[in-house]
């Protein structure tokens, strides 16, 4: 189990876009459409690479407001 474990944080690391979203996150806590700005990509498509991260436990998100908000674990 532990070995399907690493091999998913691997296969999940191993794309650009999300080593990008993690180097952003760990300045501090974003909103999606602000990871979408600075990251010149749509909404859907960092929702897509954000929920791939969470599936490894690497961010987590809380609401506030109208917004969710991203952090690292």
């Amino acid at each position: 189990m532990q070995l399907n474990r690493l091999v998913n944080f691997h296969k999940t690391m191993g794309d650009k876009t999300r080593i990008r979203i993690i180097s952003l996150l760990k300045n501090g806590p974003l909103h999606g459409q602000a990871i979408a700005g600075k990251l010149g990509l749509t909404a859907p498509t960092i929702s897509h690479h954000i929920a791939k991260l969470r599936e490894i436990d690497l961010v987590y998100q809380r609401r506030e407001k109208k917004h969710n908000i991203l952090l690292l674990r």
